[in-house]
């Protein structure tokens, strides 16, 4: 009896471990999607310097704290080759959009 007793206690354990969300790391997403940007942008040579933290326009979220929708914009500093091939240094702002399964980052001087 006890021994059914230790299997069900272990099992559930295991279930309830399983099932717990990791903590979304956003400022690593923003990152990610930004360097997506520049490898289907095709930029030679992309190297990111710096990336700014998020300066939230409009945070909305749910009476339980969940995020709806968070806007704000992040100043990027890289290194690639500009048009006539030299490496250089550029400074992009990006609009960014985190939605509770996704993040956006668009930057501004492509609207």
């Amino acid at each position: 009896m006890k021994k059914y007793l230790l299997l069900i206690t272990f099992g559930l354990l295991i279930v309830s471990i399983s099932s717990c969300k990791p903590e979304r790391d956003i400022d690593n997403e923003m990152k990610e999607k930004i360097s997506e940007f520049y490898k289907m942008a095709e930029a030679k040579n992309y190297e990111p310097i710096s990336f700014s933290t998020l300066d939230t326009i409009q945070n909305l979220r749910n009476p339980d704290g969940s995020i709806v929708r968070i806007q704000g914009t992040i100043i990027h500093e890289f290194y690639a080759n500009s048009k006539n091939g030299n490496q250089n240094k550029f400074t992009e702002i990006f609009d960014i959009t985190i939605f509770p399964n996704d993040v956006i980052a668009i930057p501004q001087s492509y609207k």
